[in-house]
Order: C-alpha cells, then structure tokens, then sequence
C-alpha cells in the first residue's frame, strides 16, 4: 500500500540525460535526493522514487519503486519516456488521493500542499519566461497543430514540469494526453510524417497540453513554485524549484 498523499520523483539511467548531457549510471540517488527527502520528511510525507537502477535508499522516507522503461518507442528521450512510468504508477495505486511529481534533485518541499489541493484544479510551477522566450520550446521541432496553437499563446508564461500537483484524477488526465499526444507522434513518424516530431524535451508538449486543455483549470504562480532559480526559502510557496 502507498500513502494517500505522496511526492513522487522518478530518476532513470537506462537513457542518457541529454539536456544535461550526462549518463546517470554511476549517481548517488541518495545524495541526489537528500533535500527533497529531508524537506518531506518535516511534514511526514515519504518521497516515491520511480528508477529503473538497483538503488538502495539510505533514508526511510525514500521508497524506491524499481520500473522498466517504455521499451516501444525507442528513439524518443527521456524526457518524454519517464511519464509512462509515472502515469503506470498512479494506475496500480488507487489508494493514492493527491500526489505532487517533482523534480527529484531540483526541488524542495517548504510548505504542505495537500490540504490546499481542489478536486478539479492542476497545479504546476512555472518560470520567468514566456513560452515565445524560451528556446526549449521554440526552437525544437513542433506539430502544426501545436505551432498554430502557439501562435495564439506566444506570451502566457511558461510552466515547468518540474512540479506537478493534483489530485490522483487530474494527473492521470494530464499525463494521459500527453501520453495520447506521444503515441499518435510516434505512430505518425513511423508512417514517414517527419513533421510530426515533438522534438527532444517535454517543454514545449507540456505546455501545449496545459493551455490547451487546462487553461481554466490550472493554478500556477508563487503558491506552487518560489521565483524559478532563485534558490528563495523565505516564501510562502509549496516547493522551491532551485
């Protein structure tokens, strides 16, 4: 059994971590996550760890869950494979209500979110730019669908995945769009339709399918995530996202 309310990471070396152009074979996951764990463990909250590596956790709220990754798609990233984990995860755990997906290494938990959390609302971090600024998301390869979308929605402001929050219900939905999203991709690329690539990294599909579909449902901002890469504790956010 898992708990009803849980932080769930995942950290996967099965694949090259191309944005930071590493392999992780040889990381200390214990070491990666210490101040994510340490910051749930004030508030009683365990951290559920999703690898597909022989970790062994040397902190006791830190349950490492040993998973495969999607093997059908072998040419996409890591970056999109990991959500198929996750979205398995939360299938097989009906006993879980809410959940936050967090970057494991990047994030810090400094007040509790779960109290706060409505039933119908996802909550995600952003960052300072807009999704026009940013090249991760600009400058990669796009659907046409999404490069009309985006010609509408050039200054929201971009949201990150790196933290996530909602109930069970709404992040099956989320990440299961997104799911749809990589499957017709895939399917279409292997029909020689190059211009269906959703390129290398999930920012520009996450995006796509936050202000497609949950524009009047999201809540984003500083009660998710402090200002992104100021490394801020003072605030009254839930998560620090560096």
């Amino acid at each position: 059994m898992v708990e009803k309310n849980i932080i769930l990471a995942e950290f996967f070396n099965g694949k090259p971590d191309v944005l930071h152009d590493q392999q992780n074979i040889n990381a200390d996951i214990n070491a990666i996550a210490k101040t994510l764990v340490q910051s749930a463990e004030r508030f009683d909250l365990s951290v559920h760890l999703l690898t597909d590596a022989d970790f062994i956790s040397k902190m006791p709220n830190l349950i490492m869950h040993k998973v495969d990754l999607f093997q059908h798609y072998p040419d996409i990233s890591l970056y999109m494979e990991r959500l198929e984990p996750t979205f398995d995860f939360l299938m097989a755990h009906p006993e879980v209500e809410k959940a936050a997906l967090v970057d494991v290494g990047d994030v810090e938990l400094l007040n509790y979110p779960f109290d706060e959390i409505e039933a119908d609302k996802l909550y995600i971090g952003n960052e300072n730019g807009t999704v026009g600024s940013v090249p991760i998301v600009t400058s990669g390869p796009m659907p046409q669908y999404a490069q009309e979308f985006f010609l509408q929605h050039m200054n929201v402001p971009l949201v990150n995945p790196g933290v996530i929050v909602g109930t069970r219900a709404v992040l099956l939905e989320f990440i299961g769009k997104i799911a749809t999203l990589i499957a017709k991709s895939q399917l279409e690329l292997a029909q020689d339709k190059p211009d269906a690539s959703l390129g290398v990294y999930e920012m520009m599909i996450v995006n796509y399918v936050a202000y497609r579909y949950f524009a009047e449902r999201m809540v984003q901002g500083l009660k998710v995530n402090s200002t992104f890469q100021f490394y801020n504790h003072n605030v009254s956010s839930w998560f620090r996202h560096k």
